[in-house]
């Protein structure tokens, strides 16, 4: 049995429903060629790509030219029968770059084996997780850096931190004097 004879099938209401009318960008492409067979309106809203600009282009040609070895590894290794997902770096029509949390699985489109893509945008998730990595290396530099105590309580989990210079002001480890009620 071909693998093709294996995926799911779907009929137009199915389709209608969860491709078409689906608010996360979406698209099919065929899986030799990599060639977008079909895309939904909001994949074409989010990239600024019309229908018809989508479906002469393919998978290459909206990703950065740093993802695309990435890309060839990941056709490479063969990604039929098994779901695929990860973060990508994808070029919108503006030339803009944005991160897209994609999940990609075997289809039969138009009697051809294909991929079916849902991506899902964390361009904000992603700078958000870069400029918080940055701010604590901005502190752990300060606090490295400093002669004073510096204290952390964390109400959340009521953990208190303290930065090394809590023995050199106050002669004393953070474990004998971390749960004085006066600080």
């Amino acid at each position: 049995m071909a693998t093709e004879d294996r995926l799911p099938r779907y009929d137009a209401d199915f389709y209608d429903l969860l491709f078409v009318k689906n608010p996360l960008p979406m698209w099919i492409f065929e899986a030799g060629t990599g060639r977008f067979l079909a895309v939904n309106a909001e994949a074409c809203r989010h990239y600024g790509y019309g229908e018809a600009e989508f479906l002469g282009m393919t998978i290459r040609d909206i990703l950065p030219a740093d993802e695309l070895p990435r890309l060839e590894v990941t056709l490479e290794a063969g990604i039929w029968g098994r779901r695929t997902t990860g973060v990508w770096s994808h070029r919108t029509k503006d030339g803009g770059i944005i991160d897209v949390d994609i999940t990609s699985d075997d289809i039969v489109f138009a009697g051809r084996p294909a991929r079916l893509v849902l991506a899902h945008d964390v361009s904000e998730l992603v700078r958000s997780a870069q400029a918080l990595r940055e701010s604590n290396e901005r502190f752990r530099y300060v606090t490295r850096a400093t002669n004073d105590a510096i204290r952390d309580w964390n109400i959340v989990d009521d953990a208190i931190w303290w930065n090394g210079g809590l023995e050199r002001v106050f002669g004393r480890a953070p474990d004998e004097i971390a749960h004085i009620e006066q600080w």
